[in-house]
C-alpha cells in the first residue's frame, strides 16, 4: 500500500485515504469512500474478519476447539449448507479430480462463518492464513492498483463456486485481493494450519489436488491465441491429406452450395430461377476437386514453408494465406459457370472466363475463412469444452464473417457470368438501383424536375448510396448462409471423418485399382465421445 496518499477511485467514485498505521479495508456505501482501518486481529471462525496470524498459543487453542465450532455449526444451521459445501468443493479447480472420501473429510475441517453486509472476509496484502467457500450470500473481490480500486469479481453461492484464497493459503502468502460482503450469508473456511495437516497426513489427497491443478493448468493451455495469418493446419494422418474425408465434405457440400447459388443468382438479376442442381455430373466432381485444392494447398505449404524463419513472419503467412484461393479461382470459374447456362447461352469452355477477376478476389476470402480465420476462431470458442461443438462454432462464425465480406466480388463476377455485354461499372451501378430508390424516397421528396439541381443532395448521394451497396448489398443473407453452411458441412464432416482412411493402389500384375480402406478406432471413439 501507498503511504499517505490520496487519489480518485474510479472503482468507488470516492476518495482513497491509505494511512500508514491502518490495516483493513473497509468500503462506505453511502459516501463511497475506501479507507485503511484497524480492526481486532481475531482467529479464522469469527464473524467479519481473517486470521491475522496470531501467537502460537492462539493457534494451538484454535486447533483444540475446531471440533467443539464444528459441532455447533452442525447443530445450529450448518446441516443446511453441507450440500452446497459439497457441490462447489466438486467443482473447485484444486479439489475437481479428488475424490469423494477426500472432499468429505476436506469439508469436515472447514468451519462455518457467518457474516453481515460490509463484513471484510479477507485483506488484500496480509498472509493468507485462511480460503473460503461461499454458500450463501454474495461477496465483492476488491484490489487497490496504483492507488485506485477496482472491483475484480462478484462471487456468491449462486453465479460463482470458485474458493477464495486457496492458491495462496499453502505458505500464507499475501492475499491477492480483499473481499467484503454485499450481502449477509455464510461461507465455510479453511485454516491453512489445518489444509497443511491434511496434505501430509494423506499423499493421496495431495497427490489428487496435484492432478486437479495440472488439469486446470493443461486447460489454460489450450486457450491458443495465434494470430491469424500465423495459423496451422491441423495435424494430418500418414497420407498427405485425409482425402476420404474432404471428398465427402466437399460431395455434400456441392449440392447445398448449387441449391443457394441458384436462389441467389435469381435475386440479382430479378430473373426467374433456375434449376437447383445443373450439371452435378460436372459439379459435384469439381467440387470435390476444389475443396481438396485448398484443403492440400495449405497442408502442403504449412509442410514445406516455415513462416517463423523469416524476417516477418506476418507478411509471409499473409501470401501462403492467399495463395489457395488465387490457384483455385479457375476451378471456381468453372463451377460458378455450370449455374449460369439459362441465362448465358455462351458454352461451358468459354463462359467460365467471365468475371474471372472479382472472382479471384472473392475465392480468396473463401480460402482464408475456411483455413485460417476458421482456425483463429475455433480456438477461441473457450465457452465449449467439446472439440466438436468449437470446431462447428469457428466454422460458423467465420463462414459470416467471409460470407460478408465476400458479397461485392460475388455479385459483381456472377452478374458479369451472366451478362458479359456489360462492363464492372454498368453492374455496380445496377446493384446501387435498390438503395438509389431509397435515397430519392427518404431524401428527396421534390419534385423530379428540380432534382439534379441540387449540387449537396447529388454530392449526399454519391457518398451515401455506393456506401450503402457495399455494407448492405443485395443478396446479403442469402450468400452470408451459403457460406456459413458451407463452412459447416466442410469443416465437421472433415472433422468427424478424419479417422477413416482409404488408399488406393493399383496392383503391378493386373493393372487394376485396390482399395483398402481402415479406421483409427480409438480416434473414433474419442470423436464420437467429444
Amino acid at each position: 500500500m501507498a503511504n499517505q496518499s490520496t487519489a480518485k477511485s474510479g472503482a468507488a467514485s470516492g476518495l482513497i485515504e491509505v494511512m500508514p498505521d491502518e490495516r483493513r479495508v473497509v468500503v462506505d456505501d453511502e459516501v463511497k469512500e475506501v479507507t485503511m482501518k484497524p480492526l481486532p486481529t481475531t482467529s479464522g471462525g469469527t464473524s467479519g474478519g481473517t486470521s491475522g496470524g496470531g501467537s502460537t498459543a492462539q493457534k494451538s487453542l484454535s486447533g483444540k476447539l475446531g471440533s467443539i465450532v464444528r459441532w455447533v455449526s452442525d447443530s445450529f444451521g450448518g446441516k443446511k449448507y453441507e450440500a452446497k459445501l459439497m457441490e462447489n468443493l466438486r467443482r473447485s479447480t484444486m479439489f475437481r479430480y479428488c475424490s469423494e472420501q477426500s472432499r468429505l473429510s476436506l469439508a469436515n475441517s472447514m468451519e462455518l462463518e457467518t457474516f453481515s453486509k460490509g463484513d471484510v472476509l479477507m485483506i488484500q496484502g496480509e498472509p493468507q492464513t485462511s480460503a473460503i467457500i461461499i454458500v450463501d450470500g454474495t461477496v465483492a473481490r476488491l484490489r487497490l492498483i496504483d492507488d485506485q480500486l477496482h472491483q475484480m469479481a462478484t462471487l456468491g453461492s449462486s453465479g460463482s463456486s470458485a474458493t477464495i484464497g486457496m492458491l495462496h493459503v499453502i505458505r500464507e502468502e499475501k492475499a491477492f485481493s480483499t473481499v467484503r460482503a454485499l450481502t449477509d450469508g455464510a461461507c465455510f473456511r479453511l485454516s491453512s494450519e489445518v489444509f497443511r495437516e491434511l496434505l501430509e497426513e494423506s499423499p493421496e489427497f495431495a497427490q489428487e489436488c496435484v492432478f486437479s491443478l495440472c488439469k486446470e493448468v493443461r486447460a489454460h493451455t489450450k486457450l491458443k491465441r495465434t494470430p491469424l495469418f500465423l495459423q496451422s493446419g491441423k495435424a494430418m494422418p500418414a497420407e498427405p491429406l485425409p482425402w476420404f474425408a474432404v471428398s465427402c465434405a466437399a460431395a455434400l457440400e456441392s449440392f447445398y452450395r448449387s441449391g443457394l447459388n441458384a436462389v441467389l443468382n435469381a435475386k440479382l438479376t430479378g430473373s426467374p430461377r433456375g434449376a437447383l442442381f445443373p450439371n452435378m455430373h460436372v459439379q459435384l466432381p469439381v467440387r470435390v476437386l476444389y475443396i481438396n485444392g485448398f484443403k492440400g494447398l495449405r497442408h502442403v505449404l504449412d509442410s514445406r514453408v516455415h513462416v517463423s524463419e523469416y524476417d516477418n513472419p506476418e507478411l509471409v503467412g499473409l501470401g501462403l494465406a492467399l495463395l489457395p484461393g488465387v490457384v483455385m479461382t479457375p476451378i471456381s470459374s468453372i463451377l460458378e459457370a455450370c449455374n449460369a447456362g439459362h441465362v448465358n447461352p455462351e458454352p461451358l469452355h468459354s463462359r467460365w472466363t467471365r468475371g474471372l477477376v472479382p472472382r479471384a478476389a472473392r475465392e480468396v476470402l473463401f480460402g482464408v475463412g475456411i483455413n485460417q480465420l476458421s482456425d483463429f476462431f475455433e480456438e477461441r470458442m473457450e465457452i465449449f469444452d467439446s472439440q466438436n461443438m468449437r470446431n462447428l462454432g469457428g466454422s460458423l462464425l467465420a463462414g459470416v464473417v467471409a460470407g460478408y465480406l465476400s458479397h461485392i466480388p460475388h455479385n459483381l463476377s456472377t452478374l458479369k457470368l451472366m451478362t458479359p455485354q456489360k462492363s464492372y461499372g454498368q453492374l455496380f451501378r445496377e446493384l446501387q438501383t435498390p438503395w438509389n430508390k431509397w435515397f430519392d424516397r427518404e431524401f428527396m421528396p421534390i419534385p423530379r424536375k428540380s432534382r439534379t439541381s441540387s449540387p449537396a443532395r447529388q454530392a449526399l448521394r454519391s457518398i451515401m448510396v455506393p456506401a450503402f451497396t457495399c455494407l448492405l448489398p443485395k443478396g446479403a443473407l442469402i450468400r452470408t448462409t451459403q457460406i456459413a453452411g458451407s463452412f459447416l458441412i466442410i469443416n465437421t464432416t472433415i472433422n468427424w471423418l478424419s479417422h477413416i482412411n482409404v488408399k488406393v493402389s493399383v496392383s503391378r500384375t493386373s493393372g487394376k485399382f485396390r482399395v483398402q480402406s481402415s479406421v483409427n478406432v480409438i480416434k473414433a471413439l474419442c470423436t464420437l465421445a467429444d
